[in-house]
This record gives structure tokens, sequence and C-alpha cells, in this order.
């Protein structure tokens, strides 16, 4: 197998593992994704590693499944400290191994839209491989499995053996979601409002229609909204001028500093349809 990165030795007096380097040593972003790379090699010895980008790896079986991974994530919260070491990285780890599994056919009522960013549908190829369209500016619905311990992107080519028609792609997802989210959870009344739901689907609420027509009447104009991270979301007024400004340096700073990141592009209702808000 050939190592995707430069060749380094990291010497440790105890002659650490991957594992045990990476849950005992504050490593650096360059040694971090080096150990990562160095312990999914160990776990799955059979697949073929190369690095994408910096913090992006790419891993193909024999013959077999093939996955892109991105460190962003792990890294920002492995860095926070916020999460026990051991706990994040077998998680990944395994969220990794269970991506090369054989895919299972797809169950219709687990297909589910999640929000990213151009960034990430561009890492699956070009033109995209997964099921996808653009939402607004550089947000994007990905369509996803549900599964039990991850979100799984929808590969075109798993999708097509489905015979779902692609117009209909958005309705069945968003039928999913309402049935699988828990009760939303408002912060505010106006001028500024964050909206939450428990689990990985915050975002996503940007996708419900109705909602926005319910929150419409606590702020002053047209609604602006913002989705950060996958768990954030924040709307206020096209009219809130001062509120606007708050909110876009508080999107950028989660955007530079926080996990499972999106975007900090500020999005403006208008019939039912998001669009990039220009201030004036």
């Amino acid at each position: 197998m050939n190592w995707p990165f430069k060749k380094k030795e990291i010497e440790t007096a105890a002659n650490q593992s991957a594992l045990a380097r990476l849950t005992t040593h504050n490593c650096d972003r360059e040694e971090f994704v080096r150990l990562y790379t160095k312990l999914i090699q160990e776990r799955i010895p059979n697949a073929t590693i190369r690095a994408v980008e910096a913090m992006t790896i790419h891993l193909q079986l024999p013959n077999g499944p093939e996955t892109t991974n991105l460190l962003e994530n792990v890294w920002r919260i492995y860095q926070a400290g916020q999460e026990d070491r051991r706990d994040l990285i077998e998680r990944s780890v395994r969220m990794v191994q269970a991506n090369l599994q054989p895919a299972k056919p797809i169950d219709k009522n687990c297909i589910i839209p999640i929000i990213k960013d151009t960034t990430y549908v561009n890492l699956t190829g070009n033109p995209p491989e997964i099921m996808c369209e653009p939402l607004a500016g550089d947000i994007w619905i990905v369509y996803a499995e549900d599964l039990p311990d991850s979100t799984m992107a929808i590969a075109k080519s798993r999708f097509a053996a489905l015979g779902i028609d692609e117009k209909e792609l958005r309705t069945l997802a968003v039928q999913n979601l309402r049935r699988i989210l828990p009760d939303i959870e408002q912060n505010g009344n106006g001028p500024l409002v964050m909206l939450s739901a428990v689990g990985d689907y915050t975002a996503s609420l940007l996708l419900l229609d109705d909602l926005w027509d319910q929150m419409a009447v606590l702020v002053d104009g047209p609604i602006v909204a913002v989705t950060p991270a996958r768990d954030v979301l924040f709307f206020t007024g096209a009219n809130s001028t001062d509120v606007i400004e708050a909110l876009q340096a508080h999107a950028k700073d989660i955007v530079a500093n926080g996990d499972h990141v999106i975007s900090a592009t500020l999005l403006v209702r208008s019939e039912q349809t998001w669009a990039v808000f220009q201030p004036t």
C-alpha cells in the first residue's frame, strides 16, 4: 500500500501506536492526518488510500466499494478537546469501515435531505457523483440515507436502481425528514431567532416551507437566514440591518472555528424560495 503523504518517522519514547499517539498527544494538523491515515491503513489493510487534498483521503477496496473521507470535521472536534479522543477516533474509523461495506438496497423511507456547501459537493466528482441539487449560492441539498450511526450521501449509481423520478426526490426526502425530526426548538422571538432540532438536521429545516411561513411574523421584512454549521440556524428580518451585520460576523466565526461547518452565506426568502441575500 502506498503511503499518501511524505514519509516521516514519528519518534516517541514508548513507540506508541497511531491510536495511542492520537489520544495521548496534542497532534498538530499534519501529524493528525498522518496518524489517522496510518490507523485507517491498519484497520483496513487491503484498501488503497490516496490523498485528494490536505484534509481529504480516498479509499477503495480491490474491485469493490470506494469512499471519500473529509477529515476536517474530525480534526476540529479533536482540536477543540470537548470529546473523548479515543471515542471520537474510533467512531470515525467505524464510519469509514461502514462506508466500505457492500452497499445494501436503499430504503426509500430513509432518504433525507442534508445541507452542504459547494466544497463538499465538488469533492465527490465533476460532475458530482452523488444525488444533489443547488439551493442558493454555495449551498446545496444533498440526498442521503439516514443510517443508525451516520448519514451517507446517495451515489447516482445506487439511486438509479430505485426507479424514483428525480423530480419527486425532494418531496420524498422532505416527507421523510418531517417524520424523523424531533420537536423543533425556537430560541428568541425576534429580531434574532435561532432554530434547532436534536440530531444532525437543523440546517435541513431550511426546506420546510410551512415552518418559514409561521416564522415570518417574528421578524421585520423578508426572512434572512444562515446555516454556518449543520446544527446551527439563525434568522432575522431584512430590515434589521444591525442584527444582520452581527449575524454575518458570528456566522463567519463559526465557519472558521467550528466543526461540521457549512457556509456563512446569508439567504433571503421570497415566495417559498431561497436566494443569496445582498445587503444594501
